[in-house]
C-alpha cells in the first residue's frame, strides 16, 4: 500500500472514531476532572469570585472510587493454566509456572489494577498493551483512554468485532530513534516538531520547555493474508505450511497422500506515522494474528445509540450530587460568615477613625447623613437565621452520593460497635456485590490477556530461556499452535509470587478439608526462612513417635501370643477334663452291672430325691408360759 493510500486510510478512520466516541471523551474528561477534585467550571469559579465566595471542594468521589479499587487490589487473583478435562497436565503445570514468573517480571498486576482504577472505577474506559522489547522479554503498559480510539461499532470485550484502532503519543528524537533505528537525524530535522494537527484534543498540548517533540501514531487495522494449507483427506487433519516452496516440494514427495490449498487467515497489520508522515507498514511486531491491547471496562451498553453513555464509570453517576453538595458547603460557609456580620451603617463624620469599621466583620460599609437616634450614630448589620432544613439538605446529596454508588455503611466502616463480625461481613460482601459486573469484566479481561501471552511465550521464548524459568524441560504440547485454545485455559488463582507458594496454598486448603497429607509435604513447601531447623524438630518428633508406636505394636503382640498360649491351655483342660468325665462314667457303669436289683431300686430313688427341691426348715415356735403341748 502506498503512503497516499495509508495516509487517506488512517484520516478516513480517524474521523469515524472520533465522530463516534467524542461524547464519551468529554463526559470521560469531566469524570477525571471531578476525581482529581477540580469540580467547578471556570464560569462558576468567575461566579463565586464575583461574589466574594469560595469554590469549596469537599471531594467524596474520591473516597468511593478508591473503596471499589483498594477491594480489587487486595483481592488480587493470579493467572494459572488449568487443564480441559484432564487433558495435558504436565504442559498446564509449565505453564502455569511461566505465566506466574511472567506476570510478576512485567508487574502485570500492578499495570491491571491501575488500569482498573482509572478505567471502570473513573472513566469507564482504560487499555493493556502488551509487547516484546529489545531484549526479547515480553512487556506490559496501560495506555489511558484518551490516547487510543477504536472502531466505534466493536461490541465484544475481546475486540473481535473491532476492525481498527488509532493510538498516539508524543515522543523526544532519543525515544523515537530508540523505537525505530531506522529513522535518522535527517529523518527528523525534514519534519516539523511541536506542531498540533488539532487531532487527539483530549491528551493536550504538546509541552516540554526546549525539546522538541514528535507526533507518533499507530494504525492497527485486521486483514487478510493468502496461506498454503497441508491437508490429510484420510483423516481430515490439517495444517498451515509456514516453510518455502523448496521445502514443501519435499514434503509432498515423501508424503504423496497429502493435498495443498490456498487459504485466507486473518491477521493484523501495522502503520506508523511520525508528524503525519509513513515510517512503517508491516505485519504485527510481535508475530500475533490478533490486536497488542485488551480493554478493561467499566459499564459498557453496546445497545445505547447515544456514544456518551455506552461506557461510563462509578464517577459518572455521582458527579451531579457531588457538585450540588459543593454548592450547599460553599453557601453555607457564605452564610455562617454573613450571620457573624454583615455590616455597618454609620453618620458621616461620625468617627474619627473609619478604618475601623472595614476591618470588622465581613460585609460592607454604608454610609449615612443623619444620625438613627440618640447617641446612635452608626449601627450594626446581621444577617438572618439560617433555615433548619438547609444543613438537612446538605446531608441528603452526602448520602446520595454514597447510595448512587452503590456504597453502604458496612463497606466505610459501620458505627455500630457491637454488631457481630461474621455479620459485618456479610453485609461488606453483599454491598460489593453491586459492583460484581466491574469485577466480572475485569477478570474476563485478564482472561484475554492470559490466552495472548501463551501465544507470545510460544513465538519468542524458546526451549532454553523456557527451561531457565521452570527449571525443568518445556514438554512437546509446551508449543502447540492450540494449546490455549483446546487443551489448557487461562484461570485466576491464589496470588503468589511462585508457581511454590501457590502449591503451598493449595496442600494448605486440601489439609484443613481433611485430606490425607502429612505435615512434611507442608514443611517442604512451605515459603518460609530456617525450614531446615524445622524439619530436624519435625524429624526428631515424628521419630520419637514412630518408636512409641513400635513399643505399643510389640506390647500389643505380646499380648496376642499370651492371650494364644493361655486359650491353647484351656482347650487341654478342657480336654482332660472331658476325658475324666467319661473314664468315670464308665466306672460307673461297671459296678451298676454289679448291683442286684434291690440296690438299683433303691439307689434310683435316692437319686430322684436329691433332685426335688428341699423344702425350707420350719422355724420352732417358742412355747408359751403355763401352757403345755399335749
Amino acid at each position: 500500500m502506498s503512503e497516499y493510500d495509508l495516509k487517506k486510510d488512517w484520516e478516513e478512520a480517524y474521523s469515524e472514531a472520533y465522530y463516534g466516541w467524542q461524547g464519551y471523551l468529554r463526559e470521560a474528561e469531566l469524570d477525571y476532572n471531578f476525581y482529581l477534585g477540580l469540580q467547578w467550571s471556570s464560569q462558576q469559579e468567575a461566579y463565586l469570585k464575583n461574589l466574594g465566595r469560595a469554590a469549596f471542594v469537599l471531594n467524596k468521589i474520591r473516597r468511593v472510587v478508591k473503596l471499589v479499587s483498594g477491594y480489587e487490589r487486595k483481592n488480587r487473583l493470579s493467572l494459572k493454566v488449568d487443564p480441559i478435562e484432564g487433558a495435558d497436565e504436565k504442559a498446564a503445570s509449565q505453564y502455569t509456572g511461566l505465566m506466574l514468573w511472567q506476570m510478576q517480571y512485567m508487574d502485570a498486576y500492578r499495570t491491571l489494577s491501575n488500569a482498573f482504577e482509572k478505567g471502570p472505577a473513573i472513566t469507564g474506559l482504560n487499555f493493556v498493551d502488551l509487547y516484546v522489547d529489545r531484549d526479547g522479554d515480553i512487556q506490559m503498559r496501560r495506555i489511558p483512554y484518551n490516547k487510543i480510539l477504536t472502531d466505534p461499532l466493536f461490541t465484544q470485550l475481546d475486540l473481535k468485532d473491532c476492525g481498527y484502532y488509532l493510538r498516539r503519543d508524543h515522543f523526544t528524537k532519543e525515544v523515537i530513534q530508540f523505537l525505530m533505528p531506522a529513522v535518522s537525524d535527517n529523518d527528523l530535522k525534514s519534519m516539523a516538531a511541536n506542531q498540533s494537527d488539532g487531532k487527539f484534543p483530549m491528551m493536550g498540548p504538546k509541552k516540554m520547555q526546549g525539546r522538541d517533540i514528535y507526533t507518533y501514531d499507530e494504525f492497527w487495522r485486521r486483514t487478510t493474508k493468502k496461506v498454503k494449507m497441508l491437508i490429510d483427506p484420510n483423516t481430515g487433519d490439517e495444517a498451515q505450511w509456514k516453510g518455502d516452496n523448496e521445502s514443501l516440494k519435499m514434503v509432498l514427495e515423501a508424503a504423496p497422500h497429502l493435498e495443498v490449498y490456498t487459504d485466507s487467515v486473518p491477521t493484523v497489520e501495522l502503520g506508523v506515522f511520525i508528524e503525519g508522515r509513513k515510517v512503517e507498514n508491516l505485519k504485527n511486531p510481535t508475530g500475533l494474528d490478533d490486536f497488542n491491547i485488551t480493554p478493561l471496562m467499566g459499564y459498557f451498553e453496546p445497545e445505547v445509540s447515544s456514544d456518551k453513555s455506552k461506557i461510563s464509570g462509578i464517577v459518572r453517576a455521582l458527579r451531579d450530587p457531588q457538585e450540588e453538595y459543593n454548592k450547599r458547603c460553599s453557601q453555607e460557609v457564605d452564610i455562617i460568615e454573613s450571620r457573624i456580620n454583615t455590616g455597618w451603617l454609620a453618620k458621616v463624620g461620625s468617627l474619627v477613625n473609619e478604618d475601623f469599621l472595614y476591618r470588622g466583620g465581613q460585609g460592607g460599609v454604608g454610609w449615612v447623613n443623619k444620625a438613627f437616634g440618640p447617641n446612635e450614630d452608626f449601627r450594626e448589620l446581621h444577617g438572618g437565621d439560617i433555615p433548619p432544613g438547609y444543613f438537612q439538605a446538605r446531608e441528603n446529596f452526602d448520602k446520595n452520593i454514597t447510595q448512587i454508588s452503590g456504597a453502604n455503611d458496612e463497606i466505610f466502616g459501620t458505627e455500630e460497635k457491637d454488631i457481630p463480625g461474621i455479620l459485618s461481613r456479610y453485609r461488606q460482601g453483599a454491598a460489593l456485590t453491586l459492583f460484581q459486573d466491574l469485577f466480572d469484566n475485569n477478570r474476563a479481561s485478564k482472561r484475554i490477556v492470559g490466552r495472548k501471552l501463551i501465544k507470545l511465550t510460544q513465538l519468542h521464548y524458546g526451549p532454553k530461556k523456557i527451561q531457565r524459568i521452570i527449571n525443568e524441560q518445556p514438554v512437546r504440547e509446551f508449543y502447540s499452535k492450540d494449546f490455549g485454545k483446546y487443551d489448557c485455559t487461562p484461570q485466576e488463582g491464589i496470588l503468589t509470587d511462585s508457581q511454590r507458594q501457590m502449591y503451598y496454598a493449595e496442600l494448605k486448603q486440601l489439609k484443613a478439608d481433611g485430606a490425607p497429607i502429612p505435615w512434611a509435604a507442608l514443611f517442604d513447601a512451605m515459603p518460609m526462612q530456617m525450614k531446615d531447623r524445622l524439619r530436624d524438630i519435625v524429624a526428631q518428633q515424628e521419630k520419637g513417635q514412630s518408636e512409641a508406636a513400635q513399643l505399643e505394636q510389640q506390647d500389643k503382640h505380646s499380648l496376642i501370643e499370651l492371650q494364644k498360649s493361655m486359650a491353647v491351655e484351656n482347650i487341654a483342660q478342657a480336654q482332660e477334663r472331658r476325658s475324666k468325665s467319661a473314664l468315670d462314667t464308665i466306672k460307673t457303669a461297671a459296678e451298676v452291672r454289679k448291683m442286684d436289683d434291690d440296690s438299683l431300686i433303691s439307689l434310683v430313688g435316692f437319686a430322684r430325691q436329691m433332685q426335688q427341691p428341699q423344702a425350707p426348715a420350719k422355724k420352732k415356735q417358742p412355747e408359751k408360759e403355763g401352757i403345755t403341748k399335749r
